[in-house]
């Protein structure tokens, strides 16, 4: 079996580093993708630029390059290629959504939690860019981790890169409508402590894919290097025997 997580941001150190030592040391195979124009990956076009179906289409052809079927994983942005993969390409063994962006409208559901980790955070986006959210390691532990994770946020605001700004408006009904036919086996890693994606958002999502859920305690956002990780990862495989 191969197991695929889609990755957010590419670092010496990826976000899944965690997770792939630990499959490593129970004998599964997997691949963190490292998206175009993330890290050192290619990308025939500014980053900013990038789509949902530019990021599905890249998906696929990973995924298409092995022989044998694929688990999907994704976190984050990543949960939401997962989902227009599983709509647009079609189904896979399995998908899981890490702290996933929701089913219906990721800007709808987060933008609460945005102003209120961080109202002034938008003027500094229209001033700097949009890595301007991320300007200091404290709001980098904000956004992303709690005081137990593996990783600290200085060394975790060092990897963060750029992201699309077209992906989270494209996550939205103007452009998006989740199908109620996907028959793939979903499960949803929802973190109790999310700072961005409300758990019970991503219940929601998880309802509407007739999927399972499992929430993680004690985690932000970054699920795969906060202080449950271990935890989280031990209840991915217990699903994927289950299913």
């Amino acid at each position: 079996m191969h197991y695929y997580p889609e990755n957010e941001i590419s670092c010496h150190h990826c976000y899944w580093h965690l997770w792939q030592q630990y499959l490593a040391s129970q004998g599964f195979e997997s691949i963190a993708i490292s998206l175009p124009g993330h890290g050192r990956s290619y990308c025939p076009q500014p980053v900013e630029r990038n789509s949902l179906s530019f990021y599905v289409k890249h998906v696929e052809h990973v995924v298409n390059s092995f022989s044998e079927k694929s688990v999907i994983v994704g976190h984050s942005m990543g949960g939401a290629i997962g989902q227009w993969y599983l709509n647009y390409v079609g189904d896979v063994p399995a998908f899981v959504s890490v702290a996933g962006w929701t089913s219906h409208d990721t800007f709808r559901d987060c933008i609460k939690n945005t102003l209120r980790l961080d109202p002034l955070g938008f003027i500094h986006v229209l001033l700097k860019g949009p890595m301007a959210m991320f300007r200091t390691a404290d709001l980098v532990k904000s956004w992303f981790l709690t005081d137990q994770a593996a990783v600290t946020p200085k060394a975790l605001k060092a990897q963060l890169c750029p992201e699309s700004e077209v992906v989270l408006f494209q996550d939205s009904p103007k452009y998006w409508t989740p199908s109620k036919n996907i028959k793939t086996p979903n499960l949803w890693l929802i973190a109790q402590d999310d700072a961005i994606m409300p758990p019970d958002k991503a219940l929601d999502s998880s309802l509407f894919y007739k999927g399972d859920s499992v929430f993680i305690p004690n985690s932000n956002h970054d699920v795969m290097l906060d202080a449950q990780w271990k935890f989280a990862i031990e209840k991915v495989m217990d699903w994927l025997k289950r299913i």
